[in-house]
């Protein structure tokens, strides 16, 4: 997991960030998928809202995003929510996303899980 600056990524013509010029993504090298992380909450939350940013078609072959799930974890682990997105490929730029997970019956997300998928038809692709 890295914190990346838009003006570093392909000249600043890969993703729109909307609040800062700052993402989260990850890198490995050599590529593998599907790859996952957790990330704990010191205090559980009631709710979680992501946004995958913006991704720009900056040139003629388009623009490709890996599938991804965020998956809310209470405090035993246990799956509470999810969301995420297919694979995205297009060749005109592509909005940004929110995804909310909210906690129900009251219950609280300590946790939440997002894996990625860069892979199509057995290919790196995304």
């Amino acid at each position: 997991m890295v914190i990346k600056v838009n003006s570093g990524e392909c000249r600043g013509q890969a993703v729109l960030p909307t609040s800062s010029e700052n993402f989260l993504t990850q890198e490995a090298s050599p590529m593998v998928a599907p790859v996952s992380y957790t990330l704990g909450f010191p205090k559980p939350v009631r709710q979680v809202w992501l946004l995958r940013c913006a991704l720009l078609a900056a040139t003629g072959s388009g623009v490709t995003g890996p599938a991804w799930t965020a998956t809310a974890l209470d405090a035993a682990g246990k799956v509470i929510a999810s969301g995420g997105e297919n694979l995205l490929r297009s060749y005109s730029s592509i909005p940004a996303k929110w995804v909310r997970l909210v906690a129900p019956d009251g219950r609280s997300i300590a946790a939440v899980r997002i894996q990625s998928d860069c892979w199509l038809d057995g290919q790196l692709f995304a």
